[in-house]
């Protein structure tokens, strides 16, 4: 794994470099047909895939990916996790696009969107431990006449996993988080505040 932005584009200057590395990942021994395990392919490299010799079954090799069907550059893709992945405060849209080589805004928001949600869990465990819990108001659109709560706001449960820290550090808390979870509850009930707690921890 690159430790900086200067090995991060030593090791993917290229469309090509991208390719080999995904490939890696997905056949770390050797290409397997995935349709009649055949190991003899063709490689199509006007399609990004393999074509399996005997089936003839293309597996590409970004196929199950939020780069799948893409027409924007792996080096952006690729470039666009690392930033997100290695940046303390993570990247917004608008400071992607400055830096990015495409053209459009809204290209570049939609692909930061997947990104974020290819990091969503889709087997997301329940919490267990010591678990912190609260509600909060934030800013949003105006609540419907008839319903409870501040005009002008939503409110939004959250709950923090926390881990007892093996070994004393200096300067650092004796727990530390190991999860988040947040929800939007239509009200401060009981209902849907227990409601949040029941399906999170």
């Amino acid at each position: 794994f690159p430790r900086t932005d200067r090995e991060f584009m030593d090791m993917f200057p290229n469309e090509g470099a991208c390719l080999e590395y995904l490939i890696a990942l997905r056949w770390p021994d050797g290409f397997v047909c995935p349709h009649d395990g055949s190991q003899e392919a063709y490689w199509r490299p006007g399609r990004g895939a393999f074509e399996c010799k005997y089936c003839k079954y293309q597996a590409y090799v970004t196929a199950g990916t939020v780069m799948h069907s893409s027409k924007i550059p792996l080096t952006e893709w690729f470039w666009a996790a690392w930033l997100m992945a290695t940046l303390k405060p993570g990247i917004s849209a608008y400071q992607f696009w400055e830096r990015s080589i495409i053209k459009k805004y809204e290209t570049v928001f939609n692909m930061l969107h997947k990104l974020r949600f290819g990091l969503v869990d889709p087997n997301t465990r329940l919490f267990d431990g010591m678990v912190e819990v609260d509600e909060t108001y934030v800013w949003g659109e105006k609540q419907p006449k008839g319903t409870r709560g501040p005009k002008g706001k939503v409110i939004m449960a959250g709950a923090i996993e926390l881990r007892h820290r093996e070994g004393k550090k200096k300067n650092f808390p004796d727990y530390y988080a190991t999860g988040v979870r947040f929800r939007v509850v239509p009200d401060r009930s009981e209902e849907s505040l227990a409601g949040f707690v029941y399906d999170a921890v």
